[in-house]
């Protein structure tokens, strides 16, 4: 008899990976079916090597690929999230923490640095980083529930982006003020 049968039977599933995926967090049937028939057949049936191969596609692919509703998405960005670290506790115990960005639309001449979800598509929005009204670069889905914990405390941080760095990083630094 199965191991897992108890699991496929509870989530309503057929497949390992979808099984994983039920039980990782993503609470949608369709999408867990959806998303492992797309897998590819020699991908490792495991949480890690799943997660690894859903992070990069990324919000608006999860959009496109899979048809993810606004729930959906929420569910992703939440598996996709790396485990085991806390950007927020490394910003907050050594004042300052650095964020790989996958792609950079340019190399320097950076201004007015803000961080906030992309504008120009529906939420729940990947979040991106802005100089002035120029879209610089968008944070990886694994780093988007971290980085979002970040801009709810409301600590005051700057920004700052490493170009040369491979991959280039945004810095994020907290400020600090004097107060009377």
């Amino acid at each position: 008899m199965c191991r897992e049968l108890g699991g496929y039977i509870r989530y309503g599933v057929d497949d390992p990976n979808a099984l994983i995926l039920m039980t990782s967090g993503i609470r949608s049937r369709r999408l867990a079916h959806t998303i492992a028939r797309d897998l590819p057949d020699d991908l490792p049936s495991n949480p890690d090597s799943l997660r690894n191969f859903i992070a990069p596609i990324g919000v608006a692919g999860w959009r496109d690929r899979y048809g993810a509703s606004a729930s959906e998405i929420l569910d992703m960005l939440e598996y996709a999230r790396l485990r085991r670290r806390s950007l927020l506790r490394a910003l907050l115990e050594n004042g300052t923490v650095d964020v790989d960005l996958p792609e950079l639309s340019r190399r320097g001449g950076f201004r007015r640095l803000t961080v906030e979800f992309q504008r120009d598509i529906p939420r729940p929005a990947p979040l991106a980083v802005y100089d002035g009204d120029e879209l610089i670069a968008t944070i990886a889905s694994q780093d988007h529930a971290d980085m979002n914990e970040i801009l709810d405390t409301g600590v005051e941080t700057s920004l700052a982006i490493n170009a040369e760095a491979e991959p280039p990083t945004l810095t994020i630094t907290l400020t600090l003020r004097d107060r009377d």
